[in-house]
């Protein structure tokens, strides 16, 4: 009979004939490699949120810039439209409060303009130079009564106001016409 001696010494590998032995070896590799892989899963989970967010956040400040893009140009627009309404209230001036309204509206559309188109494109110039005829033929349309006394400068006032209703209007709309056309111009989208 020989005796067998055994050292301690570690391991460096598995006996697997004494299955129940090794299990508690597995153990200590189970651990490390289970929080590795439970750290890695993070680690991916968080970075796709991550992305993702910034996915959001980049669809959203998309979207900010094209709502604030067509507000401007909503606004562009009802300047242009109010110049139509205030000429139609200009030429068949009675007073009447939707006269009064199309006016102030035109005059509010012309305190925007500062705000909303530069000063090079001669947008506002433009429509100050609108309002102040406008306000002369309006001008001239209710007081003409008083110049009745005078045939000779009533006919030079109403020639002056035919000629703004029928030439300066005409010559500033094609003007604002061509200098909005780059602020309202949807063809590039």
């Amino acid at each position: 009979m020989s005796m067998r001696v055994e050292i301690n010494r570690p391991r460096l590998f598995i006996n697997l004939r004494a299955p129940f032995r090794w299990q508690g070896h597995l153990m200590y590799l189970y651990q490390p490699i289970a929080t590795t892989f439970a750290a890695i899963v993070v680690v991916c989970v968080t970075g796709y949120f991550a992305w993702h967010q910034r996915e959001i956040a980049k669809e959203q400040a998309r979207i900010a810039k094209e709502k604030l893009r067509l507000d401007l140009y909503d606004r562009r627009f009802e300047i242009f439209s109010s110049i139509f309404d205030f000429y139609e209230a200009m030429i068949s001036w009675e007073g009447t409060l939707e006269q009064k309204a199309a006016r102030t509206r035109f005059f509010r559309a012309y305190q925007e303009s500062d705000f909303l188109f530069t000063k090079e494109s001669g947008i506002p110039d433009t429509l100050k130079m609108l309002l102040d005829a406008g306000a002369a033929v309006i001008g001239f349309k209710e007081n003409s009564e008083k110049y009745k006394s005078d045939p000779k400068f009533l006919m030079e006032q109403f020639n002056k106001t035919t000629d703004i209703q029928l030439r300066v209007f005409e010559e500033g709309l094609s003007k604002l016409r061509a200098a909005m056309h780059q602020y309202l111009d949807f063809s590039k989208i």
